[in-house]
C-alpha cells in the first residue's frame, strides 16, 4: 500500500506538470491585470521604462522592479507570448508549495514515513485549491512575493524553534532580509506577513540584537535603494502612495488598504479545516500553540483581513498558512482513522481534487476556443503589421504578436475620456470587439460605436463544443469565457 500510495503521488505530479505547461496559455483567457503588467515588463525589455503601452502611459513604481525584470527576462528568452509571461508565476506557485512544504516538516517531528505521506499530501491539497490552481496561471506577481515571504521566514525556523542546530545564523539572518526586500519590492502588498515575523524576531533576538540589526539593515538599505532610485526621496515615496494616483483616481493607500470581509466561497471548506486543526493543537498539544509559526500564521491571517482591500485573488497570500493550521492540527496524532481530523482533511481532498478534475475538463472541453494561436493568426491575416489597435485585454498578446499597437478600450480614464483620447490622439484605425465584452461592458461598445464610422472587416466565431455545453449547464464552475476569443473587427472610416 505505501509503495502504491508513493506511486500513485508521482504519478499525480508529473500529470499535474503536463497539464499546467499544456494549459498555462489557454486558461484563463488573457484579463486586465495581467496583460497591464505584461505591458509593463514588454516596455521594460524595449525601453528599460516601466511604462504601460495600453493604458495609464506613466512608469508604474507601484509594485517595485522585481517582477516586471523577471517576466521580461522570460519574455526575451522564450518570446512574446502569454505562456512566456505567466511561466515566471507558475514557477513561483511551484516554489511555495516546496518552500511551505519544508517549514511544515520542519514542525512534524514524527517518523519518516508518516512525515512524508503528510507532506504528500501538503502538495495535492495546496496545487489542487481551487483559488491556488486559478491564481497559478494568473501572471500576477502575488505568488512571487509569497514565494520570498516564505523563504525569508524558513531561514530563520532553526533560530526561532531553538533547534540544537543553527548554522551561520549571520548568514541566515543577511539572505532572510534580501528575501524580504525582494518580497516588498515584487508587491508592498505582501508587507503584513513582516509584521508578525518582525515582533518575533523582536522577542527572540533581545539577546543577540546584533542578528535584527542585521536583517533591519539589510532591507532598509535594499529599499532605500530602490526609493532614492525611482523616486528621488522618502517624501517623494509618500506622495506617491498617499496622493492621486492615475491607476485608481485616488491615493494607492486608500485604494488598496482596508478590510472588506470578503472570503471567497471555495475557500470557506479551508477555513473551518483549519479552524478544526486549531482546535485539535489545542486539546492534544496546547504547547504548540506557542510556536512561532503558529504566532506568525494567526496574525497574518488577522492582518490580511483587517488590512487588504481583497477583490478576490489576494486570499492566495493567507491560503498556506491555513493549510498549515489544518494539517498541523492533523499531525497532532498517528496518521489514521482514529484521528478525527482525517475526515475535514480528506474531504478537503475531495474538493480540491474534484474541482480541479472538472476545471481541467472544462479547459480541455473548450481547447479550440482558448488557443492563442487562433487570435494572433486572426489578427495578423485582417490587420496590417503597425496598425494602432483598441480593444479589450483578451487581445493584447495577438495584437501585439502581431506587430501594431494596442489600447484598452473599456478599463482606466471616464469612458468619455478615453475615447475621446484614443479617437483624437492615438487616432486608432481599428478596434477589435470581443463576444464577451458585447455582453459584459454594452455600453462601452455602444458608445464607441455611436462616436465614429465603421466598416465590419471580419467576424472570428468558434462554436463551443458539445462536452462545454454540458459542462456549463452543471454549474459548477464559471462560464464567463464561453465565448474564447470571438470576436469582430471594425476599420474606422476616416474622412
Amino acid at each position: 500500500m505505501k509503495k502504491i500510495i508513493r506511486f500513485l503521488f508521482w504519478v499525480f505530479i508529473i500529470l499535474f506538470i503536463v497539464v499546467q505547461i499544456l494549459t498555462l496559455d489557454k486558461a484563463p483567457l488573457p484579463w486586465y491585470d495581467e496583460t497591464f503588467f505584461a505591458s509593463i515588463a514588454h516596455q521594460w525589455l524595449q525601453t528599460g521604462q516601466m511604462t504601460p503601452q495600453v493604458a495609464i502611459f506613466q512608469e508604474v513604481k507601484l509594485y517595485g522592479p522585481i517582477y516586471f525584470w523577471l517576466t521580461g527576462i522570460s519574455l526575451k528568452l522564450l518570446g512574446f507570448g502569454v505562456f512566456s509571461f505567466r511561466l515566471i508565476n507558475l514557477l513561483s506557485g511551484f516554489g511555495v508549495v516546496w518552500i511551505s512544504s519544508l517549514i511544515l516538516k520542519h514542525f512534524t517531528n514524527h517518523s519518516n514515513k508518516p512525515k512524508q505521506r503528510l507532506l504528500k499530501l501538503w502538495w495535492i491539497l495546496l496545487l489542487t485549491d481551487p483559488l491556488y490552481y486559478l491564481v497559478m496561471h494568473e501572471g500576477r506577481m502575488d505568488l512571487l512575493a509569497l514565494f520570498w515571504a516564505l523563504s525569508s521566514i524558513y531561514l530563520l525556523l532553526p533560530f526561532l524553534t531553538n533547534s540544537p542546530h543553527q548554522p551561520r545564523l549571520i548568514n541566515r539572518f543577511f539572505l532572510s532580509g534580501i528575501l524580504v526586500a525582494l518580497a516588498v519590492l515584487t508587491t508592498p502588498r505582501v508587507a503584513f506577513i513582516f509584521i508578525p515575523l518582525g515582533l518575533v524576531l523582536l522577542w527572540s533576538c533581545r539577546r543577540k540584537l546584533h542578528l535584527l540589526l542585521i536583517w533591519g539593515i539589510v532591507i532598509i538599505g535594499i529599499y532605500a535603494i530602490w526609493i532614492f532610485t525611482a523616486f528621488g526621496s522618502l517624501t517623494a515615496l509618500l506622495e506617491y502612495y498617499t496622493g492621486d494616483n492615475p491607476f485608481v483616481s485616488t491615493s494607492a493607500v486608500g485604494w488598496y488598504m482596508g478590510g472588506v470581509g470578503y472570503i471567497p466561497r471555495q475557500s470557506y471548506p479551508l477555513i473551518v479545516g483549519a479552524l478544526l486543526g486549531l482546535l485539535t493543537i489545542t486539546f492534544h498539544r496546547a504547547t504548540k500553540l506557542f510556536q512561532p509559526y503558529i504566532f506568525i500564521a494567526l496574525i497574518s491571517i488577522g492582518l490580511f483581513y483587517s488590512l487588504v482591500h481583497d477583490y478576490g485573488q489576494y486570499s492566495v497570500f493567507i491560503l498556506p498558512f491555513y493549510y498549515f493550521l489544518a494539517l498541523y492540527g492533523l499531525s497532532a496524532q498517528p496518521l489514521q482513522l482514529k484521528n478525527w481530523m482525517m475526515y475535514p482533511v480528506c474531504f478537503l481532498l475531495l474538493l480540491n481534487l474534484g474541482y480541479f478534475t472538472l476545471k481541467n475538463l472544462q479547459t480541455l472541453a473548450s481547447w479550440q476556443q482558448r488557443k492563442p494561436t487562433i487570435a494572433t493568426q486572426f489578427v495578423q491575416k485582417h490587420i496590417p503589421k503597425g496598425s494602432r489597435v483598441i480593444g479589450e485585454p483578451m487581445y493584447f498578446y495577438a495584437v501585439t504578436q502581431a506587430g501594431s499597437q494596442y489600447q484598452y478600450m473599456d478599463l482606466y480614464e471616464t469612458l468619455e475620456t478615453r475615447e475621446i483620447r484614443q479617437r483624437t490622439q492615438f487616432k486608432y484605425q481599428y478596434m477589435i470587439v470581443t463576444d464577451h465584452l458585447r455582453w459584459r461592458k454594452p455600453q462601452v461598445v455602444k458608445h464607441y460605436l455611436q462616436k465614429a464610422q465603421f466598416k465590419e472587416i471580419a467576424r472570428l466565431k468558434t462554436p463551443p463544443s458539445y462536452w462545454t455545453q454540458q459542462i456549463a449547464r452543471l454549474g459548477l464552475v464559471s462560464n464567463v469565457e464561453r465565448d474564447g476569443y470571438d470576436c469582430v473587427i471594425y476599420k474606422r472610416v476616416t474622412k
